[in-house]
């Protein structure tokens, strides 16, 4: 899954912090590098905006009380 990504996105700080619950792997981008590799490999780009979306839509389904 994806963490981090809007504040990347937005430039902006984390609002929140992320505890794995069993081993991971985890590959950490900075800005920078995170804008180089949407340069290089766009399709990812997608992959992330449908993540936001779907954070986005949840985020506002609870809001609502739905």
């Amino acid at each position: 899954g994806y963490f981090g990504e809007m504040s990347i996105l937005t430039d902006e700080l984390r609002s929140a912090t992320t505890i794995a619950a069993t081993h991971c792997h985890l590959l950490t981008l900075e800005g920078a590098a995170f804008r180089d590799l949407i340069r290089h490999v766009p399709d990812i780009s997608f992959a992330i905006f449908r993540v936001v979306t779907k954070r986005l839509r949840a985020a506002e389904h609870i809001a609502q009380g739905i």
